[in-house]
């Protein structure tokens, strides 16, 4: 009973110790399929507390014993979660290192740097080009390069293709960044999506691609 009273406590007074603000790093939640104990509304409300863009849910496949259930998946077999972790963990490292500045090289000196070569001549055709035609057309081919049936075949619901004729993967990153997560998930709902695990694959696949600027 002491415990009992001690946990109900807990669930009745706790208050956050800190502003919903987002968190300076991204954020996973994690689950296992089948969980009863934890709700997609309650996994997803992590996502208030991450950058935009920085939010994802991850699901793991656990068998779990007969005497227990999904929500002991870290305990009963932590080999996957503790594999993903690591992978996660190297990735943010070098990611991190990346980052560093590097230490600037000396330049020798400037008597014995040879002159620069002239710049080449202008080719005639190219007189009439703006000079940012390279970058421009750069830009268009990387933005919007991703189609919603190539986002589908990431998300592995490549099948689901007919639901989503009508829209752009445009439009869903516009409703995403206006609206929010839930509001997006609900919009994958209305489009026929009613897997949980569809909606979860399809707005971590849009993520991934929006962090690799693939959209």
């Amino acid at each position: 009973m002491p415990l009992l009273r001690a946990d109900f406590g807990i669930l009745e007074a706790y208050t956050p110790s800190r502003a919903a603000t987002p968190l300076p790093c991204p954020v996973v939640a994690c689950c296992a399929h089948g969980d009863n104990r934890v709700s997609p509304e309650q996994l997803m409300a992590w996502a208030a507390l991450s950058a935009e863009g920085e939010f994802r849910e991850v699901m793991f496949h656990t068998t779990p014993l007969p005497w227990s259930t999904p929500h002991r998946y870290l305990v009963e077999t932590p080999g996957v979660f503790q594999r993903f972790l690591a992978r996660e963990c190297t990735e943010l490292l070098c990611h991190m290192n990346a980052a560093v500045p590097k230490p600037a090289t000396v330049a020798p000196a400037a008597a014995t740097m040879p002159p620069p070569p002239p710049p080449p001549a202008p080719h005639a055709a190219s007189t009439s080009m703006p000079a940012t035609s390279t970058s421009i057309e750069t830009s268009t081919n990387v933005a919007g390069a991703l189609s919603l049936p190539e986002l589908l075949a990431e998300a592995k619901c490549h099948d689901r293709a007919p639901l989503v004729h009508s829209s752009s993967v445009s439009e869903w990153v516009a409703l995403l960044k206006r609206d929010g997560r839930p509001a997006f998930l609900k919009m994958l709902v209305s489009l026929g999506f009613e897997k949980l695990s569809e909606r979860q694959a399809i707005t971590n696949a849009l993520g991934r691609a929006q962090r690799e600027g693939r959209v």
